[in-house]
C-alpha cells in the first residue's frame, strides 16, 4: 500500500564546480590509481548518493537527528521494521561529454627526509573547475504539520547550496568538492487531489520564489555552523609553481595547470598548501613537545603513517584512516578520541591572469627547441606567455667538481603572475571543546609564520621558488554563537596574532594548558 503524500517539492537547478570535483568509481584502471565513476554506458556520473550523503550530513548539523529522520528515513539498528523510507529522492548527475577529466599526481611527504615518502605516491582522475551539473530533487510532505519543517529546510539547503558551503565527493578537506547552486527552480504540488497529480505529471506546478524561502532559512530552528572562514591575500615574490606530472619536450618540467571555464591556468592546489601549513603545524609541536621523528628501518610505510601522528595536529589537519563516528569522533585508543576527518579545508588556488587556450598549450607541450630554443619561444608567445623563463640546471659532481653526467635538466618558470586569494575554512564542530581553542592557536601560529615569510609553497622551495608575501588575512565568520564569532571581521596585519588573541582572552592560557597536560601526561 502507498504512503500517503500531502504535497511535493521539487527543486531543481545547475550545480557548478568551484573547485575540482572527484566522485570515485569501482574497477581498474590504467591511467590513474582512483578513477571516475562512471554509468553502465561508461560515462562519467554523480550517483545520487553522493548527493543525498552531504546534503543529509548538513540537515543534520543543523536541525538535528531527530527532525531530520522524519523526512530523510532512518533503519533502527537494532534490524526492527520500524524504520522509515526517506522521502527525499535525487537523482543521478550526468556529467556532459564536453568536460575532460585531468589526472592530478599526490604524494606523501617524508618527515625525516623532506622528499617524497615511498609507498605514498598515488593519483586521482578529477573533473575541473566550471564543470556544471544538472540537479534536481524531490520532496514528499507526509502530512500538513510537516509544511513548515519542510520548508526551512529546504530554505536552508539552497541558501547553503548557493552559497557554496557543501562539499561533495573525496579530498573536501584538500581542495576538491566545493559546488554553487545556480539557476534554481522551486516547483510545489499539492497531492491531495486528482488535478494536483496531473499538474505533477505535466509538470505544471506552483512555482516558489526562492526569495521567499529567505525567512524560513533564517528562522531560530536553524542552526547556525560555527565556521570560520580565512581569506589570505598573498602575492609570489619568486616563482611559484607545482611541478605537473608529465614533461615537455623542449623543458623538462612545467608547471602544473588546470582547467577554469573552458581554459587552463596555474593551480596550487589544496591538498599542497595543506600540507606545507600541516608541516609547520608538525615543526610548531614536535618543538615544543620534544617530539622526535622515528629513525629509518622497519617498514616505511607504516614509519611514514605513524610520522603524521603528532598531538593536536591530527584534530586540526585529519588523521588518517581514522573512521569517524556517530558522535563525531572516532576511538583510536581509550584516552584519546580523535576525528579522522580534518576540521580545516582549504580550496585549490589559481592563477588569476594568464589564461591559456588548451590547444596552444599542447603546442608548447610538444615544442621542440632548435639551436636557441626558437620553437619553444614561439609557443610561449601565441600562449602569451611571453613573460615565462625556461631555465636549465645542472647538478654538480662531488668528485670532479664538473657538471654530473645524466643531471642536465630544464624547469619553465611562471613570472608576473597574480593569483587568487588562498581561501580556508575551520569547522570547529569537528572539534571536542577540550581541543576548540587549542587547535585555533596552533593555526594562528602557522598563519603568523606564513605571515612572515617563513612557509614557501609548491616546487624547489629549498632551490629558489615558492618565496611568497602576504599583504592581509581576513576572518569571517556567520554565526551569533561559537568559536567563529569571537574573530568575526577580524583582519590580520602587522601584529595580527598578538589582536587576534586580544579578541580571545582565554586563548592564551587554553594553548598553555593544553601544552602543559601533553608535558605532563609524556613523562607519565
Amino acid at each position: 500500500m502507498a504512503r500517503k503524500i500531502d504535497t511535493r517539492w521539487i527543486i531543481e537547478g545547475t550545480l557548478v564546480a568551484q573547485t575540482p570535483l572527484h566522485i570515485g568509481g569501482l574497477g581498474a584502471n590504467v591511467d590513474t590509481d582512483m578513477p571516475l565513476a562512471r554509468d553502465g554506458l561508461h560515462n562519467y556520473y554523480i550517483p545520487g548518493t553522493s548527493l543525498a550523503g552531504p546534503l543529509r550530513m548538513w540537515c543534520e548539523q543543523r536541525f538535528g537527528e531527530a527532525d531530520v529522520d522524519k523526512l530523510w528515513g532512518f533503519q533502527n539498528e537494532n534490524g526492527s521494521d520500524d524504520g522509515v523510507a526517506s522521502h527525499v529522492v535525487i537523482d543521478d548527475v550526468p556529467i556532459d561529454e564536453q568536460y575532460i577529466d585531468e589526472i592530478r599526481d599526490g604524494v606523501g611527504i617524508d618527515r625525516e627526509w623532506g622528499g617524497a615518502a615511498e609507498y605514498l605516491k598515488y593519483d586521482s582522475a578529477i573533473l575541473p573547475r566550471g564543470t556544471k551539473m544538472p540537479f534536481k530533487m524531490a520532496l514528499d510532505i507526509p502530512s500538513e504539520n510537516q509544511n513548515d519543517l519542510a520548508q526551512q529546510m529546504i530554505a536552508a539547503l539552497l541558501q547553503a547550496l548557493e552559497d557554496g558551503q557543501i562539499r561533495l565527493g573525496a579530498s573536501k578537506s584538500r581542495g576538491l568538492g566545493r559546488v554553487r547552486l545556480s539557476d534554481v527552480k522551486v516547483s510545489k504540488y499539492s497531492m491531495k487531489s486528482r488535478d494536483g497529480v496531473l499538474r505533477l505529471l505535466e509538470g505544471n506546478g506552483d512555482t516558489v520564489n526562492p526569495a521567499e524561502l529567505q525567512n524560513y532559512a533564517t528562522s531560530a530552528a536553524v542552526k547556525k555552523p560555527d565556521l570560520l572562514d580565512i581569506t589570505i591575500h598573498w602575492q609570489p615574490v619568486e616563482p611559484v609553481m607545482v611541478k605537473a606530472g608529465y614533461d615537455g619536450i623542449a623543458v623538462d618540467m612545467l608547471p602544473l595547470v588546470s582547467q577554469s571555464d573552458g581554459r587552463l591556468r596555474l593551480v596550487l592546489p589544496g591538498s599542497g598548501i595543506k600540507g606545507a601549513f600541516r608541516n609547520q603545524a608538525e615543526r610548531i609541536i614536535r618543538t615544543l613537545l620534544d617530539i622526535d621523528i622515528d629513525p629509518m628501518g622497519g617498514d616505511l610505510r607504516k614509519r611514514n603513517l605513524k610520522a603524521l601522528e603528532v598531538p593536536l595536529v591530527t584534530w586540526l589537519f585529519g588523521d588518517r584512516g581514522r573512521k569517524q563516528e556517530k558522535g563525531g569522533t572516532a576511538q583510536k585508543d581509550s584516552k584519546k578520541p580523535i576525528p579522522g576527518l580534518s576540521a580545516l579545508a582549504i580550496d585549490d588556488c589559481y592563477a588569476q591572469n594568464h589564461a591559456i587556450e588548451v590547444e596552444k598549450w599542447n603546442q608548447l607541450m610538444l615544442a621542440e627547441k632548435d639551436g636557441h630554443d626558437g620553437d619553444f619561444i614561439e609557443a610561449l608567445k601565441k600562449a602569451g606567455l611571453e613573460d615565462w623563463k625556461p631555465t636549465t640546471h645542472v647538478a654538480i659532481d662531488r668528485w670532479l667538481g664538473g657538471a654530473s653526467e645524466g643531471a642536465l635538466y630544464s624547469i619553465l618558470e611562471p613570472h608576473c603572475v597574480t593569483w587568487d586569494p588562498i581561501r580556508l575554512t575551520l569547522d570547529f564542530e569537528r572539534l571536542d571543546e577540550a581541543h576548540k581553542l587549542p587547535a585555533l592557536a596552533l593555526l594562528l601560529l602557522v598563519l603568523r609564520d606564513f605571515y612572515r615569510g617563513w612557509i614557501p609553497l609548491g616546487f624547489a622551495t629549498t632551490r629558489g621558488m615558492g618565496s611568497v608575501q602576504v599583504t592581509s588575512i581576513a576572518f569571517t565568520a556567520d554565526t551569533d554563537t561559537g568559536v567563529a564569532k569571537l574573530l568575526h571581521q577580524h583582519t590580520w596585519q602587522g601584529d595580527g596574532l598578538q589582536a587576534a588573541a586580544q579578541r580571545i582572552p582565554e586563548l592564551g592560557t587554553k594553548w598553555g594548558n593544553w601544552l602543559r597536560d601533553q608535558r605532563k601526561e609524556a613523562t607519565q
